[in-house]
């Protein structure tokens, strides 16, 4: 049962009108037939529709005329009649004059049809604008599957530049210093696209296969569009439309932003190279604490991945001085902020140190490198040559004496043997 949909019995076509104020077609209704309006709109449920359409066709169904040899003339009428809430039964008529062909079960079977007449789905009836918003905090980092990291800062921070728009569409960009408003606006767009691109790949969800449902999503807004169907009737339209609808939701609410630590962006300090080894005593880490006006006061912190994270107290961004109480609690925290500080700068000069002790070795090896080149550039090939053919005349000529002499007592053993 459903609105449009086609009972044919005979030569007489009932059309059902389940959606109030909504006239059916009937011009599709099959040649040779005439259409009969069943309206069942004012019943809820399946089952009373189903019942006030058997009352409403026994009631129309008078005289029902059927071709059974289709020479385009009714051989025989029929009457119908409600013989239960679901139930339909159909009388022959005896005719006037002549005999009356005898209808089979087959052929009874043959004198009813059912059709539901199929329409475009309904385009751009569907439109999705949701907001999705996160806590953040100035300074902290955030993730949430763009392949971007983006750094909270204030309103008004040196950092945050017209060309935000511009850096975020450039993939090369790993890190954007935004607001927490405008961070926000591009979690919302960028969670509708996935989440509507999840959802149409998901065909159980839908409803619909992807050649019949596709989706432009444009500045936070997605526009769902159902495309003209054969198998999509018109009660059908916007109960798939809202099946998806329902999907995208649920992808959204499924839909994770990750607070990105130093851990995770691997940014446990700059790794430099000082030594002709891997090895980590050839290496220095650099690292430069959190600067942030909320990381330095009176908080009471831990440290976790070589970050302090603030527990309680009150920072530099925190303090008002408006009151006595405020200006007199401000001082603790400016002094705890100046010996943060002070700390971060004494972490820093003892790495410059060292940075400069390395600095001096690779430069004094570089100079006996530069020695050693030198000697070897400037030897003088002609007289080492004349010094080695000397050498090798002296050797072969002391090696041809001492032959000379071993020889004079060879010649007296023999002489003597």
């Amino acid at each position: 049962m459903g609105q449009g949909k086609q009972l044919t019995i005979g030569d007489t076509t009932f059309v059902f009108q389940t959606e109030a104020g909504t006239t059916p077609d009937t011009t599709t209704v099959p040649t040779g037939t005439t259409a009969v309006v069943i309206d069942v709109s004012g019943k809820k449920t399946a089952a009373e529709q189903v019942q006030e359409a058997v009352r409403k066709i026994a009631t129309a169904g008078r005289n029902i005329g059927h071709d059974k040899d289709g020479d385009g003339t009714s051989d025989a009428t029929f009457n119908i009649s409600s013989v239960g809430p679901n139930t339909i039964h159909l009388d022959q008529q005896m005719p006037g004059t002549g005999t009356p062909p005898v209808y089979s079960v087959d052929d009874m079977k043959g004198m009813f049809s059912a059709a539901n007449p199929t329409t475009s789905a309904v385009a751009g009836s569907l439109e999705l604008s949701p907001t999705i918003s996160v806590d953040v905090a100035e300074g902290e980092r955030v993730s949430f599957g763009d392949g971007k990291t983006y750094v909270i800062v204030g309103a008004t921070s040196d950092k945050l530049t017209a060309d935000i728009a511009a850096a975020q569409a450039d993939e090369k960009v790993s890190e954007i210093y935004v607001t927490a408003e405008s961070f926000n606006e591009e979690l919302s767009k960028f969670a509708l696209d996935k989440a509507v691109k999840d959802a149409l790949a998901d065909t159980a969800a839908t409803g619909y296969n992807g050649s019949k449902l596709t989706a432009a999503v444009s500045n936070g807004t997605a526009t769902i569009t159902a495309a003209a169907s054969s198998d999509v009737g018109v009660e059908d339209t916007q109960t798939k439309l809202e099946a998806f609808q329902t999907a995208v939701e649920a992808k959204l609410a499924n839909f994770k932003v990750q607070k990105v630590t130093e851990d995770d962006i691997g940014n446990s300090g700059l790794k430099l190279q000082i030594g002709d080894t891997s090895d980590s005593f050839n290496q220095l880490q650099v690292k430069i604490g959190d600067m942030h006006t909320s990381a330095m006061g009176t908080m009471e912190s831990v440290v976790e991945g070589g970050r302090q994270t603030a527990v309680s107290g009150k920072s530099i961004a925190d303090i008002n001085i408006s009151t006595p109480e405020g200006a007199h609690e401000a001082i603790d925290v400016i002094k705890n902020a100046i010996n943060y500080v002070s700390g971060i700068r004494g972490d820093l000069g003892a790495t410059q140190n060292r940075l400069e002790h390395t600095a001096n070795n690779l430069s004094v090896m570089a100079e006996n490198i530069q020695d050693a080149e030198s000697t070897i550039r400037d030897t003088d090939v002609a007289e080492e040559m004349m010094a080695y053919t000397k050498n090798n005349i002296l050797i072969q000529s002391a090696q041809a004496m001492l032959a000379q002499a071993n020889a004079v007592p060879q010649g007296v053993l023999q002489l003597l043997g």
